[in-house]
């Protein structure tokens, strides 16, 4: 079940990157919007690809005791960039909320 800080504003989470440099597109894309938004901090294990590419909306090679926390109130927006965040991302609409609406800067895979 979905909780909301306000009714009237949607929860928007951005999934920062491991390459500093995608992270600045981000704020700045989620900072235009005007809305209030959380950053979300993933650490991944080693062989991060190995899950995403056999299993692909799943959360095994996320690190959750190092990570940020996945809890409500549940994101309306994800503004992410970079593929080992893909597998987060969908597994979050996935198993949070469907109606997720998910916004990749960059190159998506």
């Amino acid at each position: 079940m979905k909780e909301r800080v306000s009714p009237a504003l949607p929860c928007i989470w951005i999934l920062t990157s491991h390459h500093t440099g995608d992270n600045t597109p981000l704020r700045a894309l989620a900072e235009a919007l005007g809305l209030p938004l959380q950053m979300k901090q993933f650490v991944f294990r080693p062989l991060e690809w190995l899950p995403r590419i056999l299993l692909g909306a799943t959360l095994l090679s996320v690190d959750r005791t190092k990570s940020s926390s996945l809890g409500p109130p549940y994101p309306d927006l994800i503004i992410a960039a970079g593929r080992r965040s893909e597998a987060v991302a969908f597994w979050i609409r996935r198993h949070l909320n469907p109606g997720l609406r998910l916004v990749y800067v960059g190159m998506p895979w």
